[in-house]
């Protein structure tokens, strides 16, 4: 994996090895470099994206389903909310230990080509209905009359393109993004809106936001309707107050397919308020300051605003985003420093369709007439931002920000001092900032102790199902 200036940067600690759940590539690097890798892999819109979801066959049975059943007797366990894996046999990893799982064998595209027989695995079908999730690459599913998509990020459509025949039903926003995108037939989609209860085939279907990215999707299914099970799918998602919260989650939940990208706990990162609550300040004294502090103290971003700077500079803020998300940050950098937002063409299309009154109203193609200007993530490189700068003569300086996850010590107290800036020359300086939009594993705990799950169906990094039930079990027997 080739790093740009800017990643290399934010990747010098904590180096382990680690194995990606998207790509399942095993590297060595720091809990930063992890996320910056699986969030590329998340939007590499790559035909040779290897299945994060796979099993070795895709013929899994029911019978041997990595599962987590809570609610046990007493008698089974002395915590009062326990979590235990239903298998045949306890799992080969002990309880007490904060161990990173070892990655299985995952299906790529090479096996399915050689294996014409190839099923979808069985955790993307939704139980006692017709619907599969986030599941294109497999070609026509039998018996599959509705394919669900929950947001457009390469990993969940893969396999969709402007050929398929099957009955697509996703948020609006993410509706829109298939059809610029990919040029699925309009025919072929059905828009659902969020927090509308929805009669699908004789099943109830709510979409809640997943707080991920735009038109990402919360799934709520009511199966023959409220007597039947209710199945909750959170594709991908950060969970909040505002997700376990609502009162259609109240009630008893029967499985739960959850979203464990960071399913360990050492996955430990800031809450997305309180980073763009920090951010908004940093971006306030950059433009009332008009300057840069060009030597940056080790491990402590406060000397980078040094009172009475000797001239004033006009600082021009460049954002490094994916495809879709970050959106958030651009938005709070917006409104701290009161500037519209300059796009190219492409991103305009994309951000009008998210249906976010705030963001298509303080968008530009001009970039004369905006101090945000947003790229790419891989873009954060000294000679392209050099080039930025070189076409925008009316800035002196470049603060480029890189909105990626970011572990650190859980003893840490979050805060200006935990950042760090990288100066690319005399007038290029980049900031790293820990966002993240999957849930930390204090987050996945806290959404699963919050809500009344009967079974827990991990969707990401399957291979390590097993493991990830273990450290679930422990946190939660922990706080009890």
């Amino acid at each position: 994996m080739k790093l740009s200036i800017f990643e290399s940067h934010i990747t010098k600690k904590l180096k382990r090895t680690n194995t990606c759940p998207i790509c399942s590539s095993d590297f060595v690097g720091s809990f930063i470099e992890f996320e910056i890798h699986v969030d590329k892999c998340l939007d590499a819109g790559q035909d040779d994206l290897k299945e994060t979801n796979s099993i070795d066959s895709g013929e899994t049975t029911s019978g041997s389903d990595t599962i987590v059943n809570i609610s046990v007797s007493d008698s089974e366990s002395k915590v009062s909310n326990p979590v235990r894996v239903d298998e045949n046999k306890e799992p080969d990893i002990k309880l007490e230990k904060y161990t990173i799982p070892t990655s299985g064998k995952q299906s790529s595209k090479a096996d399915r080509k050689d294996n014409p027989k190839y099923k979808c695995p069985w955790y993307k079908h939704i139980p006692d209905t017709n619907f599969t999730m986030d599941a294109f690459n497999y070609g026509v599913i039998e018996n599959c009359t509705i394919y669900f998509l929950s947001h457009f990020h390469s990993d969940h459509y893969v396999g969709l393109n402007s050929k398929f025949k099957g009955r697509i039903y996703c948020s609006t926003v993410t509706a829109e993004l298939v059809k610029l995108q990919l040029k699925v037939p309009t025919e072929n989609i059905t828009a659902l809106p969020l927090n509308k209860r929805i009669e699908i085939e004789g099943h109830h279907v709510t979409l809640f936001d997943a707080n991920h990215c735009p038109g990402a999707a919360i799934f709520l299914f009511e199966i023959n309707g409220e007597a039947g099970k209710r199945i909750l799918h959170t594709g991908d998602f950060r969970a909040c107050p505002d997700i376990w919260d609502r009162p259609e989650l109240q009630k008893q939940i029967d499985i739960c397919y959850l979203d464990t990208t960071y399913c360990n706990p050492t996955y430990v990162f800031p809450s997305q308020q309180e980073i763009l609550e920090l951010l908004a300040e940093i971006a306030t004294k950059v433009k009332a300051q008009q300057s840069i502090q060009s030597v940056v103290a080790k491990n402590s971003i406060l000397n980078y605003f040094k009172p009475n700077q000797p001239r004033k500079t006009k600082c021009l803020f460049v954002i490094g985003t994916y495809l879709i998300g970050k959106e958030k940050v651009i938005k709070t950098v917006s409104k701290a420093i009161q500037s519209k937002i300059y796009v190219d063409k492409r991103k305009l299309e994309i951000y009008n369709c998210q249906e976010d009154d705030y963001l298509s109203s303080n968008l530009t193609t001009d970039p004369t007439d905006a101090d945000i200007h947003v790229t790419s993530m891989g873009s954060l490189e000294k000679k392209q931002l050099e080039a930025i700068l070189q076409k925008n003569k009316r800035y002196d300086r470049i603060l480029a920000i890189g909105p990626t996850g970011w572990s650190f010590s859980k003893k840490q107290e979050f805060g200006l001092h935990t950042l760090q800036i990288k100066k690319l020359s005399h007038n290029i300086d980049i900031l790293p900032i820990p966002y993240s939009e999957h849930s930390s594993f204090s987050e996945l705990k806290t959404f699963v102790s919050q809500l009344n799950i009967k079974k827990i169906v991990p969707t990401v990094n399957v291979a390590k199902a097993k493991e990830m039930v273990t450290l679930l079990t422990w946190a939660l027997s922990a706080d009890n």
